[in-house]
Parts: C-alpha cells; structure tokens; sequence
C-alpha cells in the first residue's frame, strides 16, 4: 500500500474513525451472525451456519481490533522510544490466525456434511437473510476500505478485505441453497469446503501482508522519488543518496546523505541541513536526519575525472551509481575515493565488482593514481 508521509496526518482523528468503523462492524457482526446461526440450525443447512459462525468470528476480530488501536495510541516510552503503532500489525496478525482457525473448522464441518449425505431444507428465511447479509457486508467492506486508505490503517485494510471474502463466502452458500431446491444435487457440504477456502486464503493474504510489514519493507518507489524531488529544491542542494526509510505506522524516520558545494562555509551548510530537518518536522509525518557530503565542483580535474569514472562505471554497470567521489593527493600519488551503489539482485560479489571497476580505472589512467572503491546496497527502490 502506498502511504504519502509528505502529508502530515491527523493521528487523533484516525484513531477516532478506526474505533468508530470497528464498533459499527461488530454491531453488524453480531446481527448477521445470530440470523444466519438461527436459520442454519432450524433447516439443517451446515453452509448458512458456518457462514453464521465466519460472522460471528467477525466479532472477535473486531475485538482484536479495538484492543490494537488503543495499543497502538499508546505514546513513546523508555521501552519503546518510536510508539507503540506497530502494534496495529499485532492486531492484524491476530485477526488473520482467527480466519485460518475458522476456515479449518469449517472444512471440517463440511466433510462431514458431505460423508453424511444429509442436505439441507430450503427456506425462503434463509435466502432473506443471507441476502441482507451480502448487502451489509458489501458496505463494510466499501467502508472500512476508504477508511482503510484515508488513514493508512493497515487493520481496517484487512478488516475490509474479511468483509469481501464473507461477501463472496455469502453469495455462494445463496446460490447453493438456491441450487439443491430446485435440482437433485445437494451442493450443502461442497459449498460449506468452498466457503472455508475462500475464508483461508483471505486469511492467508492478511497474514502474508502483515508480517512483510513486520519484518521491514523497502518504502515505494513513490515516496522515495517524491522525497528526492521535495529536497532537490532546496538551492545549494546538488545531489542525494544513501536514503533510507524506516515506517512505524503513523510516523517515518529518514536518513539521507546530500550533497553540498565544498567551498560552502560549514556554518551556512549546517543551517541549510537544519532548515531542511526542520522544514519536513513541520510538514509531514517523517523524521528525517540529513549527513552533509561535500562535492568539488570548481576544480577541473577533479571533474574531468569523476565524469570519466561515471561513464567508464555506466559502460561496465549501466544500473550502478556512484557518488561521494574524492580526490585526495598524498605525497606524488593521487587516491581516488568514492562508493558505488548496487541493486540487492545483482549476483556478482562487492569484492568481483571492485576488481572489475578498478582493472577499467587502471587500463585507463596512470599508475599515479590509486583508487579506493566501497560498495553498498541500495536501500529504495
């Protein structure tokens, strides 16, 4: 999911709409699933109870929720100096074993339904209720969705994606009480296996989504480039790298090298990189710390040759970069300094890549210059 930090967000607000679209959603919850328990127990029909039972497991997950929200409003403590809003992801977690848990006894159910052979006696009731129940959860699902987006909330996401799986899980025990009436077959304990699949695999996606979340995912491409560009214009700002971006749900830490004039005095490069920090403290929801690189960029020599270096590097790696390029003189030798940066799939090892750049430095220039090369991994996309 793409979240724009570069827009300060109202976290009290969010909070209130998260807490008040679960509150609605449990209420709903529990009067879909004590009409579908009902009608299944009364005609025998173990696909309209088990959809019961995925409503009133709704209620549960609904409970996980509120409990995570409150965690995660919690402020910043000794122990826990960035929040506690990741413990939106903990929710999110909880609720998705909860589908799984379900979607098992399901199956479960189901099989036997089918070994058994019973079927189950068709009631108009029951085509009532599940069809106010597909019109309830569509609405949940359109509702906790736009929620979801407006506020980055990544448990009301997985709530709205529970709510279109039971929409489908709904639709198709409709169309199977609807089927054994008017035909011979008897697709109850089918339908009943089909619903608990559909239950799993949206179970599964929340769980998948939420632990990337956990474990550290690199920020879009998106937020990245728009990050590069809101720096870019500041004036004596020539170039950045070495971004990093960390998210803790309802707040971004960044770290950034930028490049500045060499012959700028350290007094108004540190209150530019002040007015920058500042600047994104202020206006958006990333804390963002700034290293300050100087570049030579009034010495025709030194950029004569890092030109030449940047395109003998394009020719042999047309996906690297390089930056923090120095040239420093000691004694008759010159020694060139500078990083480049690789992309994580690339196969050859940081000690190939090195010797391969610096045997195309050497062909090319005199034995007066030694070059020092380090590479790392790009951190965005």
């Amino acid at each position: 999911m793409y979240d724009n930090p570069l827009v300060k967000r109202d976290n009290f607000n969010r909070q209130r709409a998260t807490l008040k679209a679960t509150v609605l959603s449990m209420l709903l919850n529990v009067l879909l699933a004590a009409g579908k328990i009902i009608c299944g127990a009364l005609f025998g029909a173990i696909s309209v109870l088990a959809d019961g039972f995925n409503n009133l497991s709704d209620c549960g997950s609904n409970i996980i929720t509120v409990t995570g929200v409150k965690l995660s409003a919690k402020p910043a403590d000794k122990e826990h100096p960035y929040g506690h809003a990741r413990g939106e992801y903990i929710a999110a977690m909880a609720v998705a074993f909860i589908i799984l848990l379900l979607a098992v006894e399901l199956f479960s159910q189901s099989l036997d339904k089918i070994i058994s052979g019973t079927g189950a006696e068709f009631s108009i009731l029951a085509i009532v209720v599940l069809s106010v129940g597909i019109a309830v959860k569509l609405f949940m699902f359109f509702y906790n969705r736009h929620l979801g987006k407006k506020y980055s909330s990544e448990i009301l996401l997985a709530t709205a994606v529970d709510s279109i799986s039971d929409v489908i899980a709904s639709a198709v025990v409709l169309i199977s009480i609807i089927v054994g009436h008017f035909t011979p077959l008897n697709p109850d304990g089918y339908i009943g296996c089909l619903v608990a699949v559909v239950i799993a695999i949206s179970g599964i996606k929340i769980l998948k989504r939420t632990i990337s979340e956990l474990i550290g995912e690199s920020p879009s491409k998106e937020l990245t480039d728009e990050i590069k560009k809101r720096l870019l214009c500041y004036e004596g700002i020539y170039g950045i790298h070495d971004l990093a971006v960390h998210n803790y749900v309802n707040k971004y830490y960044a770290s950034v090298h930028v490049e500045i004039d060499a012959d700028t005095p350290v007094l108004a490069a540190h209150e530019l990189i002040d007015k920058i920090e500042k600047d994104f403290a202020l206006s958006t929801d990333i804390d963002l710390t700034i290293h300050l690189d100087p570049v030579v960029l009034h010495d025709s020599e030194v950029i004569m040759i890092r030109q030449n270096v940047e395109e003998i590097l394009k020719r042999l790696y047309p996906v690297f970069t390089m930056h923090d390029f120095r040239m420093v003189k000691s004694y008759d030798e010159y020694k060139i300094i500078f990083e480049v940066c690789v992309p994580y799939e690339t196969k050859e090892s940081n000690e190939q890549i090195i010797r391969n750049i610096t045997d195309k430095l050497l062909a090319e220039y005199s034995l007066k210059y030694t070059f020092l090369i380090t590479v790392e991994h790009d951190l965005v996309r």
